[in-house]
């Protein structure tokens, strides 16, 4: 739909959806076993193509396609995608890096807080500087680094403790806590 105008992509019947997954029987972690399917007709559609009559030449074409973007949810990328989302490494970009603090002022609490949102400010900016507002002290780091896709791809090729679908996942070392699956994509 991309190749269309701006006025028309947005249309309601130009936009194709491939999956919708919603509702408390959400499939979760198997959601591996949709995108799969997924995946193989898509791999058809962008090497070989597939044969489409075009209504407007009168006449057919090979068409080929891609995924260009994907849209969800913060938990729906987490499935999407494998990552973790919630819990002490909830962060995408901060991975095993994600700053949090257990809040225990209330016996029995076990509330998780992120407070390491100043490092994402530019180095000057003042509120790094103001401690006092926040957890007392100033934020001196810097964004953490983003990790290629290649150094993603090693890390979950190396990975050992990676669940079939369905089920519970083995105790492995703290970086493969930020990942609950190997994504088919």
């Amino acid at each position: 739909m991309y190749n269309l105008p701006p006025w028309k992509c947005m249309k309601k019947k130009y936009i194709t959806m491939c999956m919708l997954v919603q509702g408390p029987k959400q499939p979760g972690t198997d959601l591996n076993l949709y995108l799969q399917l997924v995946k193989e007709e898509l791999q058809t559609l962008w090497k070989e193509g597939v044969n489409t009559w075009d209504a407007a030449a009168q006449e057919y074409f090979l068409m080929k396609a891609a995924v260009i973007t994907t849209v969800q949810d913060y938990l729906g990328l987490g499935y999407f995608s494998g990552q973790v989302v919630q819990g002490f490494c909830a962060c995408v970009r901060c991975m095993d890096n994600t700053t949090y603090r257990q809040l225990e002022k209330d016996p029995g609490s076990s509330k998780t807080v992120f407070q390491g949102s100043r490092r994402w400010l530019p180095k000057k900016h003042l509120w790094r500087k103001l401690g006092h507002l926040f957890d007392g002290s100033e934020e001196l780091r810097a964004p953490p680094a983003r990790r290629s896709g290649k150094e993603i791809d090693n890390l979950l090729k190396t990975w050992e403790g990676c669940p079939a679908p369905g089920k519970k996942k083995k105790k492995t070392q703290p970086l493969m806590r930020v990942w609950k699956m190997k994504s088919v994509f």
